[in-house]
């Protein structure tokens, strides 16, 4: 004799049924998430539910996250440290360099000028005008005379002839008592007696009456 299903008792056959309902339901998620990622790698987008909104940043937060990521480190007292030494030893290498102090034809690289200038250039006018322009003259005379001195050492009274030159009606007055020796004790007696001359003659001889501002003994 064979057993029907309907003979089964009431909680075999349900039990069966939900085993069913399970399977098909996790073949379901399954076949969804296959659909899923194979969509993403795709590149597709996914639907996202109605009124659904991404979270916005507080700008407080992102001025926060700006100012962390854009502001550089400044270095630590440790790193200012080695840059410092490093730095040292570099300036203490180019003072202990030797320097070039023999040059000849092998090893002399002679340089440029570090600055150079250029001259503005004059303009030349040529002026017709039917003259010539002669060298201008020189008139030079040599002259001499009698000088008289009171000696203030011995209060004796000296003199003797000096020399002077006149260029162009003037009177050269480095060149008073030039027979005598520059400096000497004659040479000092002459200058001032040479002085109270140029007095005497400023009447006949013109050249002579700038003596007593211009001549200095």
């Amino acid at each position: 004799m064979r057993a029907e299903r309907d003979d089964a008792p009431f909680l075999q056959r349900g039990r069966k049924k939900r085993n069913e309902i399970a399977k098909w339901l996790f073949a379901g998620l399954v076949g969804s998430g296959i659909t899923l990622a194979v969509l993403y790698g795709a590149g597709l987008k996914i639907p996202v539910k109605a009124g659904f909104e991404p979270s916005q940043i507080e700008p407080q937060q992102a001025n926060e996250w700006s100012s962390a990521v854009t502001e550089p480190s400044s270095p630590t007292a440790e790193e200012m440290f080695w840059e410092e030494i490093a730095k040292r030893e570099q300036e203490e290498r180019e003072r202990n360099q030797p320097k070039q102090t023999v040059f000849n034809d092998q090893n002399y690289i002679p340089r440029g000028a570090t600055n150079t200038y250029t001259p503005a250039t004059i303009p030349q006018v040529s002026y017709n005008q039917g003259f010539s322009t002669q060298a201008r003259q020189v008139t030079k005379q040599t002259h001499s005379s009698s000088w008289y001195w009171e000696n203030g050492y011995n209060k004796r009274r000296i003199g003797g002839r000096f020399e002077w030159v006149e260029v162009d009606g003037s009177i050269e007055w480095g060149s008073v008592c030039r027979n005598y020796r520059s400096g000497s004790l004659e040479y000092r007696d002459c200058r001032k007696g040479a002085k109270v001359a140029f007095k005497n003659m400023c009447g006949s001889y013109r050249p002579a009456c700038a003596a007593e501002n211009g001549f200095r003994p």
